[in-house]
């Protein structure tokens, strides 16, 4: 595994929060949450979009191999390291 920047670790760690003891957390949950608000205040950033961002720090959690990545439920994450 690649090892993670700040913002990532922090993503990591409250995507791992609020997907809970199962470990998998879906699209819809996220989006229920704020998720890409969260995103956003992490990367200090502004955007009219904030889920492209969501949905490029996702993928990059995915290729470091920190979450699996599905598509069902409008996108079901899996936790694959804590």
């Amino acid at each position: 595994m690649k090892p993670l920047t700040d913002e990532e670790g922090a993503v990591l760690r409250e995507l791992t929060r609020l997907a809970g003891n199962d470990r998998i957390v879906t699209g819809l949950e996220l989006l229920d949450q704020g998720f890409a608000d969260f995103i956003s205040k992490v990367y200090q950033k502004r955007l009219g979009y904030p889920g492209s961002l969501q949905s490029r720090t996702l993928q990059i959690l995915r290729d470091k191999g920190y979450i699996k990545m599905e598509r069902r439920n409008r996108g079901t994450y899996t936790i694959v390291q804590p």
